[in-house]
């Protein structure tokens, strides 16, 4: 074969980094097999650019090719540490270097990878609102509001999953937006209810990586492109509660019952036994407690009457119905009243009920 001189300047073919990223989607991204293409990073030299360059294969194109690294002829023999490697007895390590790139060896020494990474699966949060306990009768709508967490890897990236379907439910109702309001139920003795969320979602494309940066797809949250459901998450609940009520006051003529006790007395809110100190002004003539289901009365102490008790003046009044809230049906309460026409002289009673 004959070779003959060629007096010119040659060029090969370079770009910047966005520059060959940008003809990406070209077949002119794809280099000839032995063709060099070299990068500027960045485009403008300065004492922070790096400049690499890449050998063509005639398949693969830009973004596929790795970078060129001159890889070491023969092995090397340390009497240092080399990262994990030790010198043994001997007093020196032998390193396989023969074949590797600068990158290789010291990933190899100095760089344990981590495959086995943790994974956290996405979750939903839930805040609702109106979640209490309620005296019975009383209507209430609640409202709530998700926020989709999408999961995370350890080492990144985001995982880019997002909601593709919410369900959540309260009370036989189903309601399929990330906010929401439920109709409106009465809460009933037996009632406690929660609100239920749930969130669909499907894999991202989005890769996970190692610690080394490397992409681990086997690693990545899936379920072969079918659907994935989140773990549910629940309110506190709303239940329901009879009052017990209380009244001091100087009518001791009229008949207890329902009407009486709930438009004249005054509510302890919830079911309770427990009514604390309460005081008895000067010419009260009626005192009266109503505590939901079957009770006796232990004591009444007499503060300011040298404590004694003063139970005997109490009788008891069992299975007086008293309605719930807004007219709901009745329950049969026991009621203690103690009515004096005379009235009664100022003190503080301490009722002990079971």
């Amino acid at each position: 074969m004959e070779f003959k001189p060629l007096n010119t300047r040659i060029v090969l073919r370079n770009d910047s980094t966005a520059g060959w990223t940008a003809v990406e989607a070209d077949d002119i991204s794809v280099l000839l097999k032995g063709e060099i293409g070299v990068e500027f990073n960045p485009d403008e030299k300065s004492d922070n650019s790096i400049t690499k360059f890449k050998i063509g294969d005639g398949i693969h194109t830009w973004k596929d090719l790795p970078y060129y690294e001159e890889t070491f002829e023969k092995d090397f023999v340390f009497t240092n540490a080399f990262g994990k490697y030790l010198p043994d007895e001997t007093g020196s390590v032998t390193i396989a270097a023969k074949g590797k790139t600068m990158s290789e060896l010291l990933l190899d020494a100095y760089a344990t990878e981590k495959t086995d990474i943790n994974i956290v699966y996405p979750t939903v949060s839930l805040s609702a609102q109106k979640i209490s306990s309620y005296e019975v009768g009383t209507k209430v709508a609640p409202s709530y509001s998700i926020t989709f967490n999408e999961g995370s890897y350890e080492f990144g990236p985001a995982t880019g999953i997002v909601a593709d379907s919410y369900t959540v439910t309260f009370d036989n109702q189903t309601l399929t937006t990330k906010n929401g309001t439920f109709s409106e139920v009465e809460i009933g003795d037996n009632f406690n209810k929660k609100i239920t969320a749930t969130a669909t979602y499907y894999e991202s494309d989005v890769n996970p990586v190692s610690n080394l940066g490397n992409p681990l797809e086997d690693k990545k949250i899936s379920n072969d492109g079918e659907s994935m459901t989140t773990a549910a998450v629940e309110s506190g609940a709303i239940s329901g509660y009879r009052n017990s009520w209380y009244y001091v006051g100087e009518d001791c003529e009229t008949e207890i019952n329902s009407n009486f006790i709930r438009t004249n007395g005054s509510s302890k809110n919830k079911n309770t036994t427990s009514f604390g100190t309460i005081t008895i002004p000067g010419g009260t003539k009626r005192v009266m407690i109503a505590v939901p289901g079957a009770h006796t009365l232990t004591s009444v102490t007499d503060v300011d009457g040298m404590g004694l008790d003063v139970s005997d003046n109490f009788k008891t009044l069992n299975n007086i119905a008293v309605n719930g809230a807004n007219g709901y049906k009745a329950a049969d309460y026991t009621v203690f009243v103690c009515d004096k026409s005379e009235g009664l002289a100022a003190t503080k009673y301490i009722f002990a009920i079971n």
